[in-house]
């Protein structure tokens, strides 16, 4: 399969639409432009064969109509500078590619879908779409600053599926996603990394500095107009095999509430029957569906969790507890103090609980420190598995 092309553009202002926009009648060479001019690149010219597009040098950008990159490549609107925005308005579809939305902020607009995901490839003989289109087996990756979600937003990185022309699948490994935000993810959006055997890795910081927010998890809900909100279902969302959130202050439970338990099991892509006669290009959702595996085969999903290195501090409400399945791992850091007051239970896993500020050059802190309550239990004892015939 042949390499796609790459586009490198710069701009202070550029808006991706479905017609370019074209200069004056008149306008010649040297000539300066207007200090409001707009350029603009037309989506019909970006589907002529590129998959390697570079934008980190536009300012101001604006994608207003839907952008469809060949496989397998990059994406990079704009860059982490002062004063740099991305407006996204249409969806952006990058099978098995790697998504950068590096800009100051980048606004996603209410049910706006931006994949990187893998695609269904069947090249068996006598199919429809037979070696038609190049296969994308893997998710790619999505990472982004600071994101503005608006409602039924969809980042999708999941594995796609490839049938060779000898009738062989093979299974694609689902990709990451990572941004930071300022405000609360909506329960309409949907963030997903569907593997076959394990998912991808979700990543978020909620806040910056001077914007710290306080992250609040099954719990506390609307403690403060600057709290972050997260409910416990969250967890078992999107298929992810790791969770990793971050804010200034981390609180996990509440301590006023009923006991609760923060459980998360992914769920993974299995092949519908009759997939090997569907034809290539059909969305992964019509050829695969989610189940969760048993658990002598489901791979655990770790849950990381950690407050600001400068002060920070994470607490465990005292009736809480965190579980991992068989295997998996529990983290739990924060700057000045984290505080365990309820329970961690991973069989055969891992617990890690730690002060992850290392900065030498501080002066000595003495209330950091990692506290435990008398209550609290931590277990990672060793744990077996009766194997079906």
């Amino acid at each position: 399969i042949p390499k796609g092309g790459k586009l490198v553009a710069s701009a202070n202002d550029l808006v991706i639409a479905k017609n370019a926009k074209e200069l004056a009648t008149g306008f010649v060479f040297d000539q300066k432009l207007s200090d409001d001019f707009q350029s603009s690149i037309s989506t019909d010219l970006l589907a002529q064969g590129f998959n390697d597009i570079d934008l980190t040098k536009v300012s101001k950008l604006a994608v207003n109509d839907v952008m469809h990159l060949n496989p397998n490549g990059k994406l990079a609107l704009s860059r982490d500078f002062e004063g740099t925005s991305t407006q996204i308005n249409a969806d952006i579809t990058a099978p098995g590619s790697d998504i950068n939305l590096a800009a100051r902020t980048t606004t996603i607009a209410e049910g706006v879908k931006v994949s990187a995901a893998g695609t269904f490839t069947n090249d068996r003989p006598g199919v429809a779409g037979q070696l038609s289109q190049p296969e994308a087996v893997n998710g790619g990756s999505i990472n982004a600053g600071f994101l503005t979600l608006g409602k039924n937003v969809i980042l999708d990185t999941s594995a796609g599926a490839w049938v060779d022309n000898r009738g062989v699948l093979k299974e694609g490994e689902a990709g990451n996603i990572k941004f930071g935000t300022l405000s609360k993810v909506d329960d309409s959006v949907s963030l997903q990394a569907y593997g076959f055997k394990q998912g991808g890795t979700l990543s978020v910081t909620f806040g910056s500095a001077g914007n710290e927010k306080t992250l609040n998890i099954a719990g506390n809900p609307n403690a403060s107009a600057t709290d972050i909100d997260i409910a416990s279902n969250f967890f078992n969302k999107g298929g992810f095999s790791k969770i990793a959130l971050s804010a200034q202050d981390v609180n996990i439970g509440d301590v006023a509430g009923a006991p609760q338990e923060i459980y998360a099991t992914a769920q993974t892509l299995r092949m519908n029957a009759g997939f090997a006669s569907q034809a290539s290009g059909q969305p992964m959702a019509l050829v695969t569906a989610p189940v969760i595996q048993p658990d002598t085969t489901r791979k655990p999903v770790s849950l990381s969790f950690s407050a600001d290195k400068l002060g920070g501090v994470l607490t465990l409400a005292e009736n809480t507890t965190l579980r991992a399945d068989r295997g998996g791992s529990v983290s739990l850091a924060a700057g000045k103090q984290v505080n365990v007051l309820g329970d961690i239970t991973t069989p055969s896993g891992t617990i890690n609980i730690s002060i992850n500020d290392k900065d030498g050059s501080l002066a000595f802190d003495p209330t950091q420190a990692v506290f435990i309550g008398e209550k609290s239990t931590l277990s990672a004892i060793g744990s077996s598995i009766t194997l079906p015939d």
